[in-house]
């Protein structure tokens, strides 16, 4: 319900800035032309329960937005708590060092933001922290259906088109947007066979070395998803 009224009491605010250059601007370059563009759509703001995103083009912009909608709310009867605000922005953004001053505050910059629980960075450097961000939520929800992953009741196909289901669904949420690297790709897939080889019970024998132990158990696991026609992990 406070998401259904935060957008009725933004409406306002987004008419006024339909009317300037505000806004983040879709673009796509005219056909046969290498130079002209035409704008598909201008975007101001997305609205989450009670989180509010706002996009623009420059840090200006992006100050000029951010201290009206703080003015429009408290109009509305409502504070915004600028200590709770953020923001980013991708290499084609100027003038970082600026920074953004609203009512005399900082609004602090960073690297990466959680946006309904995934990671959102423009830093390469950045990126291992959104998949290993996805990776924790997905260890979180095996441990959430280990005792169904683990019944040997269900079909070892079964369990493991689960596990595809529930926990590389949680680990590649968000990721689609993400550019991985090679090395990081490979990283997804050695998680996700980790948690084939758990799910499946593959215990290593007393006194079994423990490294021929966990080639063999990660081949099984690797042959098992492929007869049970789940694909790997890391290669979407």
């Amino acid at each position: 319900l406070f998401g259904g009224w935060l957008e009725w009491a933004l409406a306002p605010l987004l008419a006024k800035w339909k009317d300037t250059d505000l806004g983040f601007r879709l673009r796509q370059k005219l056909a046969g032309s290498s130079q002209e563009e035409e704008t598909l759509e201008v975007i101001f703001a997305l609205v989450f329960a009670d989180d509010i995103y706002l996009t623009t083009d420059t840090v200006e912009h992006a100050e000029q937005m951010l201290t009206q909608l703080a003015a429009h709310l408290q109009a509305e009867g409502m504070n915004l708590n600028i200590k709770k605000c953020f923001w980013t922005g991708n290499a084609f953004v100027s003038n970082k060092d600026k920074g953004i001053i609203v009512r005399g505050e900082a609004v602090p910059f960073c690297e990466h933001l959680v946006v309904l629980g995934s990671a959102v960075t423009f830093s390469a450097a950045e990126r291992e922290v959104a998949m290993k961000h996805r990776v924790g939520k997905a260890w979180g929800a095996y441990s959430l259906y280990k005792k169904d992953l683990q019944d040997r009741v269900l079909t070892t196909s079964g369990r493991l088109r689960l596990l595809r289901a529930t926990v590389a669904s949680t680990a590649t949420y968000g990721l689609e947007t993400v550019p991985l690297t090679k090395k990081q790709r490979d990283s997804l897939s050695a998680f996700f066979t980790a948690a084939a080889v758990s799910a499946m019970r593959i215990r290593r024998r007393p006194r079994e070395a423990w490294v021929a132990w966990s080639i063999q158990a990660r081949r099984t696991a690797k042959q098992a998803l492929a007869s049970s026609g789940v694909p790997e992990l890391g290669r979407y």
